[in-house]
């Protein structure tokens, strides 16, 4: 019913990634927004809006979720 707070003092750029395939499974996890925008070529702004607005959680036909 509330929304997911951030843990203090982990900036959210250093949290865990996941990209999941067209199923809803996990395809790939990575360690950060950088490391995931650096593997799919994808900028991390991006990135970063998938998985924050609520109502667009995908960029380039790619689905993120933070982990």
């Amino acid at each position: 019913l509330y929304p997911k707070k951030d843990s203090p003092g982990i900036p959210k750029s250093y949290k865990a990634i996941g990209m999941l395939d067209e199923h809803g499974n996990i395809k790939q996890r990575f360690s950060s927004i950088g490391e995931a925008a650096r593997v799919t070529k994808i900028n991390s702004a991006a990135i970063s809006i998938a998985i924050n607005k609520q109502n667009y959680k995908k960029t380039k036909g790619i689905r993120f979720i933070q982990l």
